[in-house]
């Protein structure tokens, strides 16, 4: 994702590589604030069906 906006968006491909990188970010600030293994099943539910 360009949070800048400087650049703008052309293609289908650029949008599908932003949203890729921004479900990374996701999960990865997900990971830094409470590990995946300490986060209840229904977190877990929720988490995962927002991020597929």
């Amino acid at each position: 994702l360009d949070y800048g906006a400087t650049r703008e968006m052309k293609s289908y491909e650029d949008y599908a590589e932003g949203m890729r990188r921004l479900v990374v970010l996701a999960i990865d600030y997900t990971n830094t604030m409470k590990p995946i293994a300490d986060i209840a099943a229904s977190e877990k539910v929720c988490v995962f069906s927002f991020t597929i």
